[in-house]
């Protein structure tokens, strides 16, 4: 019997459609997708095609989401400060 292969995303905070679909329940899938389409595009989400095992044990495809992380500048002296 072949080991079966899956492709799960690297890190932590990633989330299915599924559960992103169950943190908004009053909003319908074609809303959501629409949404994390822009949210991608704005560079505010990420998404990772991968692999995982569905219902049946067999190998689909599946994407991950998640937010991106902030990268925060150092921070600036103050103008006239002597710190260096």
């Amino acid at each position: 019997m072949a080991v079966s292969q899956v492709n799960h995303p690297p890190g932590k905070g990633w989330k299915t459609f599924a559960q992103v679909a169950a943190a908004m329940p009053r909003v319908g899938k074609q809303r959501i997708y629409r949404w994390l389409r822009e949210e991608i595009a704005a560079g505010r989400m990420e998404a990772y095609r991968g692999s995982a095992l569905n219902a049946v044990g067999r190998v689909s495809q599946q994407v991950w989401y998640r937010r991106r992380q902030r990268v925060r500048s150092p921070r600036q002296p103050a103008p006239g400060s002597t710190d260096p």
